[in-house]
């Protein structure tokens, strides 16, 4: 018994002795040589195009790039292997739009960029041939009652789609959704209330690719593309666009993704830079990074119907993301679509999809 309480003052003796003997140590951060960053593609779809030109450097937030990592005065021009040209125009954040409204994406033409920064550098691309359209056959909804605090309930979209036989086929699809949204408006005198409602844009951010390498000449079925949350009673306006890709703009989103959902150790070699297709035009192991492509597009627009929301599902799935006190909708949702005062129409709906499908969702 007598050994058992000399011990543990010795014991803890050690552990004083032995966190006193820790050495803190300096790690080295490893800060890469800024680079040029292109963003931007030439589509079938028609014009202005946006093309993005920022610098690689230190951001606090994702999506939002500092002043100082904004490239505003390069000259941009984009061609085809006909000779067609379209020159770009600086509007906001880094991104230049075109400025030819004749100059639209082909399939079968080939496309290049070139960059001429301020100081005289020059980058330029390798051509892009651009694929052939594929369309897309038809959309598949679901209402998903999964919520946490972070989203509400949502509505769940896949698609079918046919693959060519006779063609190798690489694919990307983007999705985006209009949602109907609510905060609590402001007071227009005599208990009256305006701009509670109104339709916030969203985009998925994951990346979402295939190849058709085991899938040749046959049905691509009930692939998720993407979500739209219930905030609100209301219609869903969706895009579904899928892109067909080169395949070596496939290989790159490929490694992009791949790098992104990267998991290991700590003793895993750092990622490096991911090499795109935009080179100095004198000397080629100098490559910016992002990628310049050439896309044929196909878009599939729906309304979706919610028809089975409750007001007991909206007080408990997303009662808690509509901000407390007065608010105009669309100030206070990002990317929400505004609308003049009263006598004007109140929350209308986005333009475009006047045509598109209406689909039922029940549950």
């Amino acid at each position: 018994m007598q050994k058992n309480k000399l011990f543990l003052p010795a014991l803890y003796c050690c552990l004083v002795i032995s966190s006193a003997c820790v050495k803190q140590v300096a790690v080295d951060t490893r800060y890469e040589k800024s680079k040029l960053v292109v963003e931007g593609a030439v589509t079938t779809d028609s014009v202005p195009y946006s093309i993005r030109l920022t610098y690689s450097g230190h951001v606090r937030v994702a999506d939002r790039v500092p002043d100082s990592l904004l490239e505003k005065n390069a000259n941009i021009t984009i061609m085809d292997d006909a000779g067609n040209s379209t020159g770009f125009a600086y509007a906001d954040s880094g991104v230049y739009r075109s400025t030819n409204p004749n100059f639209i994406g082909k399939s079968g033409r080939s496309y290049t960029i070139n960059i001429e920064l301020p100081g005289g550098k020059k980058y330029i691309s390798v051509p892009e041939k651009m694929p052939q359209k594929v369309a897309v056959d038809a959309l598949k909804v679901e209402y998903v009652q999964d919520f946490d605090g972070f989203h509400p309930t949502y509505l769940l979209v896949h698609m079918d789609a046919t693959d060519p036989a006779d063609q190798e086929n690489y694919y990307k699809w983007n999705f985006l959704s209009w949602m109907p949204r609510k905060s609590n408006g402001i007071g227009c005198g005599f208990g009256c209330i305006e701009y509670e409602y109104c339709f916030q844009r969203n985009v998925d951010s994951f990346i979402n690719i295939m190849s058709d390498a085991s899938i040749n000449g046959n049905k691509i079925e009930n692939l998720l593309v993407g979500r739209s949350y219930i905030y609100w009673y209301g219609n869903h306006y969706i895009d579904v666009s899928q892109q067909s890709l080169t395949r070596a703009a496939y290989q790159f989103w490929q490694q992009y993704n791949d790098q992104q959902t990267r998991t290991g150790t700590t003793l895993d070699p750092l990622p490096g830079s991911i090499k795109g297709n935009v080179y100095n035009a004198s000397n080629e192991s100098d490559f910016a990074l992002g990628y310049f492509s050439a896309e044929a597009v196909t878009h599939k627009l729906a309304v979706l119907v919610p028809f089975n929301i409750t007001q007991f599902w909206l007080d408990l799935s997303a009662q808690k993301f509509i901000p407390p006190g007065p608010g105009i909708c669309f100030e206070v949702f990002h990317n929400a679509l505004p609308y003049p005062p009263s006598p004007a129409r109140q929350y209308p709906p986005p333009a475009g999809w006047e045509n598109a499908e209406v689909i039922e969702v029940h549950w």
